[in-house]
């Protein structure tokens, strides 16, 4: 779960002096000191807050203070801890038909599933999260669950199913006009990109990494714009159009030194070294190169990369 996760708030009325209404009192001290960042504390009036709830048997309470404490908890970093109240939260909105609630804690859930490498549980969480969104016609969060779903299939090596999210993906972000929906999408072909070259479609490859790319350098995202640069010279070079690339492997590895990121550079410096050598190799031979040495086998450890540095 990631930082800046917040407690939901709603317009509550409530007695004063009764069980309900200083069940609600605590849940308000408790938001008080999330948003303070006091998360142990906040944590300890939160879960006396869901007991007061439970005993007066207010539904919207249990639901409400038990995702506040999974908040608290994975925005203090204790991952597993959050897991249960997240669960719980999860069914209980769901039991109270608040869709919307629905669909951010199936997303806050992936979230902990991932930090806690349970990655099944949290590809499905993102995929129905995806699914949710799509329902609220919330097409930014759409594409951003389906994306995290298609990455976790595509590391599991599911490439029918990642790429099936990954167009799911592209097609809910075409839908929305933002800067930050352009970049996801732009990630996404990227990441798609990558896909296809792992499944030897390399047309389909290089025109995605070119469409990513051109996105990019719209945008002025070196990183992302060095990446593109780096996986058009691996497609390239598994084409033996060496010349071409050279031109792009260079490109890359300038990119990255250009704009600090060093250990980018030192990968793209070997992937360099390789293809041009492999260029030589072929002038020399005048005949294509023998594939001995793969810039596939140089570039970064984790297909579809979805992180900066």
């Amino acid at each position: 779960m990631k930082k800046g996760n917040t407690v939901h708030q709603r317009p509550i009325k409530r007695a004063a002096h009764t069980p309900l209404g200083h069940a609600w009192e605590s849940f308000e001290k408790g938001r008080r000191l999330f948003e303070l960042q006091d998360f142990p504390g906040a944590i300890a009036v939160f879960e006396s807050s869901l007991k007061q709830f439970r005993a007066v048997l207010e539904s919207e309470g249990e639901a409400m203070a038990a995702s506040a404490i999974a908040a608290a908890y994975g925005n203090n970093g204790m991952h597993e801890f959050a897991m249960p109240f997240a669960e719980e939260a999860l069914d209980a909105f769901i039991r109270l038909g608040h869709a919307e609630q629905v669909a951010e804690q199936r997303q806050n859930l992936g979230s902990l599933y991932m930090s806690c490498d349970r990655a099944e549980q949290a590809r499905q969480s993102f995929a129905q999260a995806a699914e949710d969104f799509i329902s609220l016609k919330n097409w930014e969060r759409a594409g951003d669950n389906a994306l995290l779903a298609a990455n976790l299939n595509a590391r599991d090596n599911q490439f029918g199913s990642a790429r099936t999210l990954f167009l799911q993906a592209l097609d809910n972000f075409s839908k929305v006009e933002s800067g930050a929906s352009e970049h996801s999408r732009a990630t996404g072909l990227m990441q798609l990109a990558y896909l296809e070259k792992v499944e030897k479609n390399m047309d389909a490859a290089r025109l995605l990494y070119a469409e990513a790319l051109e996105a990019f350098q719209a945008m002025n995202s070196p990183w992302e714009i060095g990446s593109c640069l780096e996986g058009l010279a691996a497609v390239e070079f598994e084409a033996d159009a060496l010349d071409s690339a050279v031109l792009h492997a260079k490109a890359a590895l300038d990119t990255f030194q250009q704009n600090g990121f060093r250990r980018d550079a030192l990968r793209a410096k070997v992937n360099y070294r390789a293809v041009k050598l492999a260029q030589e190799r072929a002038n020399r031979l005048a005949a294509p190169s023998s594939s001995e040495e793969s810039v596939g086998s140089h570039l970064p450890g984790t297909p579809f990369p979805d992180e900066r540095p």
